[in-house]
């Protein structure tokens, strides 16, 4: 196989598996479960070695301290009454004047991201896999073996919908599944002259409490600085993947956030503050967390995992 890439190689194998028991299901149903065995097998197998070999997040893999986010048929309702969560149900919302040196602040999950960092695609094999749609899930479960009833599922089919919903008018947003494509994005966006800002120091297991952190020290950017950013949150995809989007009219801000005893340990914090929400749905949930009319700055911490691409200058000091 030399010169073929083996996740190209593995998927092509995969694929074949598949067309060998579609034709024969459609001749004839398999008439007992050591028929349906003897087709399951090789595939569960290559599907143990594609994970093995591209270090894909595959089921057995997981151990996630999140809650269900509702379920694959939740994210295809329309009203989404049952309450599918997205990106914006997990940020950590504040505003800028409660960046008081010394003072504390409460964080849900210490930014802890619940979503592990995986291994992107290249380029070549990432173009390989369906779009990251609604319509599209039934064939990324196959491809990547992915139990329809899970939490893995559940975690995708969210994915999906954030992938597929509307940007806001003058937002550039994609679902990027490989690094190549993320440049590409970037570039486009902010072209070459960037630096990359991420949140580190979030504790490597899910807390067991929420403990408070202390602001040790804080800097924000300009709002010239910060005017066009993007931004791209960790999403769930058996491969890394990244929902980016490009956002105007922002300010970074950079943190010290020391986690009182008995973890004791610090973070280094990335935020961004939205100075016009105006564009925001009036739903959204930032408006109820802080009480705030809708147009009002809006400010949101980052998790672990997320990054942040700003102009390469420094921000200014604000202490």
């Amino acid at each position: 196989m030399e010169g073929v890439p083996v996740f190209m190689f593995l998927i092509a194998l995969l694929i074949g598996c598949t067309s060998v028991i579609d034709a024969v299901l459609a001749t004839r149903p398999l008439e007992s479960q050591q028929e349906v065995t003897h087709f399951q097998k090789p595939i569960s197998e290559i599907l143990t070695q594609l994970c093995k070999e591209t270090g894909v997040a595959c089921e057995a893999d997981l151990d996630y301290f999140v809650h269900v986010m509702g379920t694959v048929e939740t994210v295809g309702s329309i009203s989404r009454q049952e309450g599918i969560k997205t990106i914006n149900d997990f940020q950590h919302f504040f505003v800028e004047p409660a960046l008081v040196v010394g003072e504390k602040m409460n964080l849900d999950s210490n930014l802890r991201d619940s979503i592990p960092l995986r291994p992107f695609l290249n380029d070549e094999d990432a173009r390989l896999i369906p779009a990251l749609t609604v319509p599209n899930l039934p064939a990324i479960f196959d491809i990547f073996s992915v139990d329809r009833r899970s939490k893995q599922a559940a975690m995708i089919a969210t994915s999906a919908y954030l992938c597929e919903s509307p940007a806001l008018p003058g937002e550039a947003r994609a679902c990027l599944t490989s690094l190549e494509a993320m440049s590409d994005f970037v570039a486009k966006q902010m072209g070459s002259n960037v630096q990359l800002l991420a949140t580190i120091g979030a504790p490597k297991a899910p807390p067991t409490h929420k403990a408070p952190v202390t602001i040790v020290d804080f800097h924000t950017s300009s709002i010239e600085q910060a005017a066009h950013i993007v931004v791209c949150h960790n999403i769930m995809f058996p491969a890394q993947a990244y929902y980016c989007h490009a956002v105007r009219r922002t300010k970074v801000i950079e943190a010290s956030l020391k986690v009182d005893a008995p973890s004791d340990y610090t973070i280094h914090a990335v935020g961004i503050c939205h100075l016009d929400t105006s564009l925001w749905a009036s739903s959204h949930p930032a408006f109820a967390a802080l009480n705030v009319p809708n147009g009002a700055e809006a400010c949101h911490w980052t998790v672990e995992g997320d990054l942040v691409w700003v102009p390469a200058t420094k921000p200014t000091s604000k202490v």
